[in-house]
């Protein structure tokens, strides 16, 4: 009986996670006045853009990996990055993540067989855009023109709070449910009125545009 209570707590002692690995991300790429920018790779990520007057993106992220496998996690730490493409109609911003061609050690393959395999990723920040330049991300973009909105709203002696009615028009409805989880997250709790409006284009080839009326 002994022996095996020091079996198992040997096995618990091996098998432990450690602590998780973090890395901050942060880069600025300067713009100019007609060219598009366009965000991927952060789909299913925590991040708020924000909008302001200067020429440039700025981006900051936390990166924070906790795995079962140890090389794993420092190869994928050591391997996100955030590159830019540039041309005159264009600045495209893509983060990635590193493939799994890695070789595992001895030991983190023994760990693997026995632990079974356990990985848990979280990436969040923010991200400031130029505010007259047209945007495409594959993210949600419904936290672009919400926080935009906050913002002119606080600047104006106002607030969320104070939003008695809200009109949103969309180019493509099938995005309505995206919407619904960030709306939500704005207005937890006795949400405005709000109508939502199909419409063809939207200024600045946004996919929506929000709209609202306030108390001060």
């Amino acid at each position: 009986m002994n022996i095996f209570a020091i079996a198992i707590a040997t096995s618990l002692l091996m098998f432990e996670g450690g602590t998780d690995k973090t890395r901050e991300i942060e880069k600025r790429f300067p713009t100019q006045p007609n060219q598009r920018i366009e965000i991927n790779g952060l789909t299913g990520s925590e991040i708020t853009f924000r909008s302001w007057q200067k020429n440039e993106v700025y981006i900051k992220l936390e990166i924070s990996i906790s795995s079962s496998d140890e090389s794993y996690e420092e190869n994928y730490i050591s391997g996100v990055s955030v590159t830019e493409e540039q041309s005159s109609e264009a600045l495209v911003v893509t983060f990635r993540e590193p493939d799994r061609s890695w070789r595992k050690s001895f030991w983190s393959g023994f760990k693997s067989f026995f632990s079974g395999w356990r990985v848990r990723k979280e990436i969040s920040g923010e991200i400031y855009v130029p505010q007259s330049n047209a945007l495409t991300t594959d993210m949600k973009y419904g936290s672009i023109a919400l926080e935009n909105m906050k913002r002119t709203l606080e600047a104006a002696g106002s607030s969320l709070e104070k939003v008695v009615k809200v009109t949103v028009f969309m180019r493509d409805m099938a995005d309505f449910n995206k919407l619904n989880e960030v709306y939500a997250k704005y207005f937890p709790v006795d949400p405005p009125a709000r109508t939502c409006v199909a419409v063809k284009e939207v200024p600045g080839n946004f996919p929506l545009k929000v709209e609202c009326t306030a108390l001060k």
